[in-house]
C-alpha cells in the first residue's frame, strides 16, 4: 500500500496489482465532493425557507429585536469617558469628523485641553459596535458652524447639506410615493406597523439563492437585498461607502435592524425616519467649483438651480414635469448625473 495526499487528507492507494479492479473507485473523491457540494447547497436553502417562515411573523420579530437592542444605550456623563469607541472608516463618519476625534482630543489634550463631558457607552453597545455593528444611536443627517455673540444672537451660520427635510410630514406625497415604488413598496404600510424596514425576506432569499447558484454557475446573475436602510448604512458607515463583502452586507442589515427597533415594537415612525434620512443624506454625485452633493434639496439646487421650498411646492401641484422644467429653464444647470 502507498499513501497520497490529496485535498480531503490522506488516501489508501491499492497496490499496482490491484489498481485495475479498483480503477472506478477513483471517481469516488469527486463523485463524493459533488454529492457534498448538493448537500450543503440543499441545506443552506432549507435553512433560508425555515428562517423566512419563522420570521415571517413581524411581531414576533419586534418582540425579539427590541428586547435585544434595548441595551445599546449611552450617556453624557461628566469628565472624559472611560468606555468609548469611534467610527473608523465610513464617509459620514470622516464627513463630520466622528472618525478623527481620539487623534483631535489627544492634540487638544496636548495643549492643556480637558474634556468637560463625554458619552459613555454601555457595555452592549460596545460589544455591538466591536462585534456585530456600527454604532446605534440617532444620528443628525445635517451638521455645521453657528457662530453668537454673547448676547446669543447668531452673526453667521453655515450647513451641510444646506437645504433637508426636518421632518417626515414637510416631504411631498408624490416624493414618497415615487421613493417607495422604485424601492421598498411595503415601506410605510399601515397594516403591517412592526416590520423590519431593514430586510425585505424576498429580495434577500432571492439574493442567497443566486450566490448559491453562482457556486454553481459564476455567469449566473446575483440579485441585490438592499433596502432604503440599509443603503443609509452603507453610504454612512461601510469602508468607503461601498459593500464589498457578503460579512459588510451582513453587518449593515444588523445595524439598520437594530436602529430600527431603537425606540419600540412599532416602526412605523422609524419607517419614516428612514424615508427622510435617506432624502436628506443620499449622495448625489459631485459637480465643479460646487464639491460632493448630498442630498436631495442640495441636488435639487445644484443640479436644476431649483431650492427645496420651491421643489415642494411644485411636487403638490399637478403638471409637475412641465413646472419642474419651467423653473430651471435659463440657469446654469451642467449635466445630470
Amino acid at each position: 500500500m502507498s499513501v497520497q495526499f490529496f485535498d480531503e487528507g490522506p488516501i489508501a492507494l491499492p497496490a499496482a496489482a490491484d489498481r485495475d479492479r479498483s480503477a472506478p473507485a477513483a471517481a469516488r473523491p469527486r463523485k463524493s465532493r459533488i454529492r457534498r457540494s448538493i448537500s450543503w447547497i440543499l441545506s443552506l436553502l432549507l435553512g433560508c425557507a425555515l428562517t423566512v417562515l419563522l420570521l415571517s411573523n413581524t411581531h414576533l420579530d419586534s418582540l425579539f429585536f427590541h428586547r435585544a437592542v434595548a441595551n445599546l444605550s449611552f450617556q453624557i456623563k461628566p469628565g472624559a469617558s472611560p468606555a468609548v469607541l469611534f467610527p473608523r472608516a465610513g464617509p459620514y463618519d470622516r464627513r463630520l469628523g466622528y472618525a478623527d476625534m481620539p487623534s483631535l482630543i489627544q492634540h487638544l489634550q496636548a495643549r492643556n485641553f480637558e474634556i468637560v463631558r463625554q458619552a459613555v457607552q454601555s457595555s452592549a453597545l460596545l460589544r455591538f459596535t466591536d462585534k456585530v455593528g456600527h454604532a446605534v444611536y440617532h444620528e443628525k443627517s445635517q451638521a455645521g458652524l453657528v457662530l453668537k455673540d454673547s448676547s446669543g444672537d447668531t452673526l453667521e451660520a453655515a450647513s451641510y447639506p444646506s437645504a433637508v427635510y426636518r421632518h417626515f410630514e414637510e416631504i411631498p406625497p408624490l416624493l414618497i410615493d415615487t421613493l417607495r415604488f422604485i424601492e421598498d413598496r411595503d415601506l410605510l404600510n399601515p397594516k403591517d406597523p412592526y416590520r423590519n424596514p431593514a430586510l425585505e425576506w424576498r429580495r434577500f432569499a432571492w439574493a442567497v439563492a443566486g450566490r448559491v447558484g453562482g457556486i454553481v454557475n459564476p455567469r449566473l446573475r446575483r440579485g441585490g437585498a438592499s433596502t432604503l436602510a440599509t443603503q443609509i448604512e452603507k453610504y454612512r458607515h461601510s469602508p468607503d461607502g461601498r459593500t464589498e463583502s457578503v460579512s459588510e452586507k451582513m453587518r449593515q442589515i444588523v445595524t439598520a435592524t437594530a436602529r430600527a427597533y431603537l425606540d419600540g415594537f412599532e416602526t412605523i415612525t422609524a419607517q419614516r425616519e428612514i424615508v427622510t434620512a435617506y432624502l436628506d443624506s443620499t449622495p448625489l454625485g459631485s459637480r465643479p467649483g460646487y464639491g460632493e452633493i448630498v442630498g436631495f434639496g442640495d441636488a435639487m439646487s445644484a443640479w436644476f438651480g431649483v431650492d427645496l421650498v420651491e421643489v415642494n411646492r411644485l411636487l403638490s401641484h399637478q403638471g409637475v414635469s412641465r413646472d419642474l422644467r419651467d423653473a430651471g429653464r435659463g440657469r446654469d444647470r451642467g449635466s445630470i448625473p
